[in-house]
């Protein structure tokens, strides 16, 4: 559950700054420039009633998110991408508002999503001239005290997700094809977390290493949200090896989770015979 549950988090914090810009711009416009910033609860109750806005081409500049390097059309093209896998919220409760400073303060919020997941959530402001923002760091949100999953999704609203092997089955097939902007949709890649470099890396890395032929060996470790596809994969100069498809639930469907550490060191992962020339 956790890279499902911190992808979640993430696109949700996400997509909630997309609709403070409603409500903010509306509330600049219509008032003068002395008007105060609203309260930190209040500025999450705002965000959170206009998350459907979802305006992206000017929310990006009510953020500060430190995975995407400050760049704009980055911001805006990683959004929509959330959002196309996106688990819409029926309904929130405020639980905690706390830590409060001149320019930080930290709001709880417990919020049930409509394929029956519960989880509450952190959301850390920062005051940047004058005006609150959404703070997203890098790290993992499992490791942030004030995030919790109070409730997994319903197992009903999940039965007509693929199957592990079906689905690993689709994203090799689509390697084959040399699909890449699917593949990349398919991932959770912790090395290119930018989806348009996810594309670029994928069909660089296909000069050297370009899938020809798979065998699916063995599905193991399966639960509700993860599994683990085993699969030969024959690659470009006679290249073969074994290699472990690591998959995380995200939203209902499956996804190829990418560590950023070494395949080498995986149990799973063999090298049967190298490559006979480059």
């Amino acid at each position: 559950m956790g890279v499902g549950g911190k992808v979640k988090r993430i696109w949700f914090i996400a997509v909630l700054v997309i609709a403070a810009i409603g409500i903010l711009a509306a509330s600049f416009l219509g008032n003068s420039e002395a008007q105060e910033s609203p309260s930190p609860e209040g500025f999450v109750r705002e965000y959170l009633e206009l998350v459907k806005a979802r305006d992206y081409e000017n929310i990006v500049d009510l953020m500060i998110d430190d995975r995407f390097n400050n760049d704009r059309q980055t911001k805006i093209d990683n959004y929509k991408m959330f959002e196309g896998d996106s688990n819409d919220f029926k309904k929130y409760e405020i639980k905690e508002v706390k830590d409060v400073t001149e320019d930080k303060a930290t709001v709880v919020a417990v919020v049930e999503f409509k394929d029956g997941s519960i989880e509450q959530i952190p959301m850390h402001l920062v005051k940047k001239e004058g005006n609150w923002k959404l703070h997203i760091d890098t790290g993992d949100a499992f490791d942030d005290e004030d995030f919790k999953i109070i409730k997994k999704p319903d197992i009903t609203q999940n039965e007509q997700s693929s199957s592990p092997e079906e689905f690993a089955t689709e994203y090799l097939e689509s390697h084959k094809a040399k699909k890449y902007e699917r593949m990349a949709e398919m991932v959770i890649d912790e090395r290119f977390p930018d989806l348009k470099e996810r594309v670029t890396m994928y069909k660089e890395s296909d000069k050297h290493t370009a899938l020809e032929e798979y065998e699916i060996k063995e599905v193991k470790d399966v639960t509700e949200e993860t599994a683990t596809v085993v699969v030969e994969l024959t690659r470009k100069y006679g290249e073969v090896l074994q290699v472990p498809l690591h998959l995380v639930k995200k939203s209902g469907e499956w996804k190829v989770y990418i560590s950023s550490e070494d395949i080498n060191k995986d149990e799973d992962f063999k090298m049967i015979k190298p490559a006979t020339e480059f």
